[in-house]
């Protein structure tokens, strides 16, 4: 006979073993975006002018639940550092701060699959999107329906280890 206290012990370990493996789950995601990675894309600096091409490198340290990535931007003779800090808190939720061309700003969302849809609380409210399938870094930003920065990452070295794809603001 299963008595009322048996039924909660095994709903609590039940939640026990769901929360752990959602946890290590968010712990190999985040791995993904551990090691260095190069690639180009495009930056629009205004609403509606024309994008200039980029060339980006960038290197990541993660731990099981925070992820820090650092790098540099170029266009011709121009080059800006940026820099992302992403910690999750549980849930599939993000929160962090982003420096990139136009200064900083607040990150907060979800994950769903290989993807983080942020909301961007800075000076241009946008949309950042990060996606890391493993074998690269794709960045895209949007604000006010618009595609601002576009930006694809290899796993520098050629391997086909984890990836990072699609920031928008």
């Amino acid at each position: 006979m299963i008595t009322p206290t048996r039924s909660a012990l095994a709903a609590i370990c039940a939640f026990a073993a769901i929360s752990g493996t959602a946890h290590a789950s968010e712990a190999d995601f985040l791995r993904r975006f551990h090691g260095s990675f190069a690639g180009n894309g495009q930056v629009r600096m205004e609403q509606g002018e024309a994008p200039h091409a980029i060339t980006c490198r960038a290197s990541g340290t993660a731990t099981a639940s925070s992820v820090n990535i650092n790098g540099t931007c170029s266009a011709g003779m121009m080059s800006k550092a940026i820099s992302a800090s992403l910690r999750a808190s549980g849930n599939g939720r993000y929160t962090g701060t982003f420096n990139g061309i136009k200064g900083s700003a607040s990150l907060s969302g979800r994950r769903s699959g290989n993807s983080i849809v942020l909301a961007v609380s800075g000076s241009e409210p946008a949309t950042m999107t990060i996606s890391n399938s493993g074998s690269g870094i794709s960045l895209s930003v949007v604000s006010n329906k618009e595609q601002m920065t576009s930006v694809r990452l290899a796993r520098a070295g050629g391997s086909a280890g984890p990836q990072l794809a699609s920031v928008s603001e």
